[in-house]
Order: structure tokens, then sequence, then C-alpha cells
């Protein structure tokens, strides 16, 4: 499960600028949470700032070979 978002870079510097603590690895970004309350958090802080945001399903966005 993951975020999907419709502005990637503008999404990070939201999310790092609001405290979160990001790993960028060349598949995506990780935001580490110390509980599952902070999702709604983070969903509330992309929608106040105009950032399409949707809680899914990530493997669905992946490509298979």
């Amino acid at each position: 499960m993951g975020f999907v978002v419709d502005r990637y870079s503008e999404a990070l510097d939201l999310l790092s600028s609001a405290g979160f603590r990001l790993d960028q690895q060349e598949g995506g970004t990780g935001i580490f949470i110390d509980t599952p309350c902070r999702l709604p958090e983070i969903g509330a802080l992309m929608a106040v700032n105009n950032i399409s945001c949707e809680f899914s399903d990530i493997a669905d966005t992946l490509y298979q070979a």
C-alpha cells in the first residue's frame, strides 16, 4: 500500500517540510510514520496543498515484465 500523487517532487518537498522522514529510492520514496493514525494527516496535507493523492495498492502502478 502507498500514496500515489500527481505532483511527486512537490509532495516530497511538502512532506519533508512537515517533518516526515523520507527514504528516497529508485522505485519511489518511503515515508516513515510512527503510527497508522498519521495516514489521514498525510492525505489532508496533500489536499490542503492541492496535490491529488490516493492511498492504494501500489503494485497496480508497477510494470511487471
